[in-house]
């Protein structure tokens, strides 16, 4: 075991080839033969060099120089790892940028900057891509996060405007004076197109400016994201006032008053897993994060007639007890949640208690990141798999969150999903940038030879948009605008209550988002490390894969969007899975692809963590379905559509089912189907009646004393009776 003390995972990386460059000559002696591909040899220039180059960049240059990576006297400058070897993408601010950030600070030279505040800066420039080639501009995402975190550990937004509507002007200099150009007696100015935003307020004027290691851009504002968190970035905002009163009033503020778990970091660390799949790393850190959905004040005011805000010169409300009283008794509010406790806003049965903490879920869901996309129908993640594309969307994709809770009692979770929709059918054509709903419900063309395309919105079921391109950072999370009314009564539960609950248990565990480790390197953790993953005994090594990091094939997986959780060794791990939105019989299943590496375990399930009951018998994961397995009678389809049908239940009474159509192979074509590979099927655990305000568990016992049988954690299916058991047979998607 080895404890890691750095500010980030890519820190010691990072500071080793710094000092690698510069400690040669004192490590080695002049008989040793010396492999030179170890150490950053100049042959081109490097960031630092165009850095030095440029004199409307000396002020990030002395930046550079002056903070280090880490508070220890040996640490490298950011200034030295950018000389060196690597790949890493560099949003640099010029001097203008610098200048007008120093005056907003009331300061006038970096020089006088705390640490902290010249770290800010400093870390949020620059994306170590590690084994990945560094961002040019045509890589950049769209109204969207870069899928890598720069040195502060955050993920960078980039927005793009195709039109250049915005423009940035600055002196022209001299290559060869390196000073600026006069003619006629004045300073010439250029002015650049700005095509991309970086944090929404950062216009990138100049890009590509390429290095031996990496990618240079140049901004025209300083990157220094906030350090409130997201319930005071809320009651700060001037278009959230209402939002940001009820979560004082409610003190559901102190739930998300919190960014990293400092214990976590106290503890050792372990050393890289090597196992068969790959080599995993466990994180350094733990942090917290969360995602909040708000009514902007003006939904309030214009829609429903609650009071317009008023407020003094600090931004507080002024005329809170008129609004108040409108709030309580707002049609969709009491519709949803009565009127229990109505003067007690601190009161979990109270409406607006409800009301607001349904407007928030556990887990940092960055901007183009709501709903993964990968291996849906007719999805093509792109050229960079790694890196999957957020623009052409073709089929409708969605995901199931748990709204946060107060730390005594996780019963008061609720499920809430997240629907992006794809461009085909009549609802998706009418959309020309894939929106996102909260409690969006549609029916499919979806039956045996379907094309699952949109049909129209369930009754009552049209849900509410979240406005992506209008959302904010805060030290701890994000904060969407939405477009009308969110909550979750009985309408809204008898909707999702009659649905196929099919989540992923990389959404499940909501820390991978927070951590920036989703759709990430292979990773791995210590017990703890996962609030719902409870129980992790020793010698259950828990880990994280995405198909992307494969170091063999990286299109051979058939696996729910792309990614999955493995635990290794005599494992016994147990799962908090997602609650129920209403009391019903619901039919629990996992999504598992067999194969030899597999292994065998004892499935427990029920309410009580500590007395779980036994789910049937020893589950054996490494024999692949059908052929002279009658254990398991797959068959695949043919043209007979009855035939289908009769090999369905065929299957079914022996507990299993075939993967579904909507997904299918991680090779970024879209054209395969789960449900037509006999390697992926759908376990059948049990039925059982499930309540909602209710905490349930499932456990996974390894049967075998091997300590390298792999076990596979893919998707969830909590079903209910109407659709496993209904009047029509459950779709096929």
């Amino acid at each position: 075991m080895k404890t890691y003390k750095f500010f980030s995972k890519s820190f010691s990386k990072m500071m080793a080839v710094a000092l690698m460059t510069t400690s040669f000559f004192g490590v080695c002696s002049c008989e040793e033969e010396i492999d030179s591909s170890n150490f950053a040899i100049k042959t081109e220039q490097t960031l630092s060099d165009i850095v030095d180059a440029d004199p409307n960049l000396s002020m990030v240059r002395d930046l550079f120089k002056r903070v280090k990576l880490g508070r220890s006297q040996e640490a490298s400058s950011i200034y030295s790892v950018l000389s060196a070897r690597g790949n890493y993408t560099v949003f640099v601010p010029d001097n203008v940028a610098m200048e007008k950030y120093l005056a907003s600070l009331e300061l006038t030279s970096i020089d006088e900057l705390t640490d902290e505040q010249a770290e800010l800066i400093a870390y949020s420039c620059v994306i170590d891509n590690g084994d990945q080639e560094a961002y040019q501009s045509t890589e950049f995402p769209s109204s969207a996060a870069f899928n890598l975190s720069n040195l502060y550990d955050r993920l960078l937004t980039c927005n793009e405007d195709a039109q250049a509507t915005d423009t940035v002007e600055r002196v022209k200099y001299d290559p060869l004076t390196l000073l600026p150009v006069i003619e006629n007696g004045d300073t010439v100015k250029v002015k650049y197109p700005v095509y991309y935003k970086i944090e929404k307020t950062s216009g990138v004027y100049k890009t590509d400016l390429e290095a031996s290691n990496g990618w240079m851009h140049i901004v025209a504002d300083v990157i220094a994201p906030t350090s409130d968190y997201i319930w005071k970035v809320i009651q700060d905002a001037p278009n959230m006032k209402i939002m940001g009163k009820l979560l004082q009033e409610t003190g559901i503020w102190k739930w998300m008053n919190v960014e990293r778990d400092i214990a976590y970091e106290d503890q050792e660390i372990p050393e890289n897993l090597e196992a068969q799949p790959g080599t995993f790393e466990a994180p350094l850190k733990r942090y917290l994060a969360f995602t909040g959905f708000v009514e902007p004040d003006s939904i309030f005011v214009e829609k429903y007639g609650v009071p317009a805000v008023q407020t003094d010169a600090e931004g507080n409300i002024t005329n809170w007890d008129q609004i108040l009283p409108a709030l309580k008794t707002l049609s969709p509010i009491t519709t949803a949640y009565g009127s229990q406790d109505i003067d007690d806003l601190t009161s979990p049965n109270n409406p607006l208690y409800k009301f607001v903490k349904y407007h928030f879920i556990n887990g940092k869901l960055a901007p183009g990141k709501l709903v993964v996309h990968f291996t849906e129908y007719l999805y093509k993640y792109g050229n960079d798999n790694k890196n999957p594309q957020t623009r052409d969307l073709p089929t409708d994709a969605w995901d199931f969150y748990t709204t946060i809770h107060p730390d005594d009692n996780i019963d008061e979770r609720e499920p809430i999903k997240l629907l992006q929709l794809g461009s085909r059918g009549p609802i998706g054509s009418s959309y020309s940038d894939n929106p996102v709903f909260i409690n969006r419900f549609v029916n499919y063309d979806n039956g045996m030879t379907g094309t699952y395309e949109q049909l129209s919105p369930k009754a009552g079921g049209e849900g509410v948009m979240i406005l992506q391109n209008k959302n904010i950072s805060s030290a701890n999370g994000y904060i969407y605008t939405i477009d009308d009314i969110l909550v979750f009564g009985d309408a809204e539960r008898e909707l999702m209550g009659r649905e196929r609950m099919r989540v992923d248990f990389t959404s499940i565990i909501h820390e991978l988002s927070s951590n920036n480790l989703r759709l990430g390197k292979y990773s791995q953790f210590l017990p703890g490390y996962f609030e719902n993953l409870p129980l992790q005994t020793t010698g259950s090594d828990v880990l994280y894969l995405f198909c992307a990091y494969s170091p063999r094939s990286a299109t051979g997986w058939c696996n729910y969007q792309g990614d999955e959780m493995m635990v290794l060794g005599l494992y016994d791990v147990t799962f908090r899975i997602p609650p129920v939105p209403k009391a019903n019989e619901y039919e629990i299943r996992l999504g598992v692809s067999h194969n030899n590496l597999r292994g065998m375990c004892q499935l427990y399930f029920g309410e009580d963590m500590n007395r779980l009951q036994p789910a049937g018998l020893p589950y054996d994961m490494r024999p692949a379905a059908g052929g002279n397995n009658y254990a398991i009678p797959w068959v695949a389809d043919v043209e007979d559509e009855a035939v289908n049908i009769e090999n369905d239940k065929n299957l079914r009474n022996q507990g299993y089912m075939k993967g579904p159509k909507h997904f299918g192979w991680t090779d970024g074509k879209g054209e395969s189907m789960a449900r037509a590979y006999s390697g992926h099927i759908r376990r059948i655990v049990t039925t059982e009646r499930l309540e909602p305000g209710t905490s349930y568990y499932l456990r996974y016992k390894s049967a075998l004393k091997k300590l390298d049988s792999q076990l596979q954690i893919d998707y969830i299916e909590i079903v209910p009776k109407e659709v496993y058991n209904g009047n029509e047979a459950e779709d096929v998607w």
